[in-house]
């Protein structure tokens, strides 16, 4: 199984939010593929079964704030016994990349990710596959964490629309073809 762990915040008021990406491609995958997603109390998480391709498959939206993910994100590994080098895989947004650009990497830092940063410590290991969705920096002075948390503006919308839908199909290329694959697809789009 290969549980895919989309990072966002819960609530509507941060539904729309940069921060939300994570959780935006986990609705993209549960729409392509036809998986139903629903709330999982004991696991605190809404949570989604289903198959791309052969592959079994877990979509994960952890139902607390990002910077709080690793403990779901990690009980979760333990209680389906994902192997995490080849069955995780993590998705978020990232301020260190221009607006729209996909990452895929298949270890390393959290590179000041609140909500990577919380993986890898419960975790103990950074060896797990994480794609991240750039949202740029915010051009003016204003606070990064209120960047994060603001929503697209209209003019951000088609580019970021599309960086989801190609997030997404990153994740079947890895399933289907391994992460080297999807990082010589993926990583050196514009």
């Amino acid at each position: 199984m290969i549980l895919i762990a989309g990072l966002g915040n819960p609530g509507s008021e941060y539904e729309n939010t940069r921060h939300n990406l994570g959780f935006n491609v986990i609705d993209t995958i549960a729409s392509r593929y036809r998986i139903k997603l629903r709330f999982n109390k004991k696991m605190y998480a809404h949570l989604g079964k289903g198959c791309i391709d052969s592959e079994d498959i877990l979509l994960v939206k952890p139902a607390s704030f990002v910077n709080q993910s690793g403990e779901i994100v990690v009980s979760l590994v333990k209680y389906f016994q994902v192997p995490v080098r080849s069955g995780l895989i993590v998705i978020c947004d990232d301020i260190n990349l221009p607006f729209g650009k996909i990452r895929i990497r298949e270890k390393g830092s959290s590179g000041g990710h609140k909500g990577l940063e919380s993986i890898i410590k419960e975790l103990g290991d950074s060896n797990f596959i994480r794609i991240r969705i750039g949202v740029g920096r915010p051009a003016t002075k204003e606070d990064v964490a209120e960047y994060v948390l603001s929503e697209f503006k209209q003019n951000e919308l088609k580019i970021i629309r599309e960086a989801i839908s190609k997030a997404g199909e990153a994740i079947t290329v890895v399933i289907n073809e391994g992460v080297k694959k999807s990082m010589s697809i993926y990583n050196g789009e514009a």
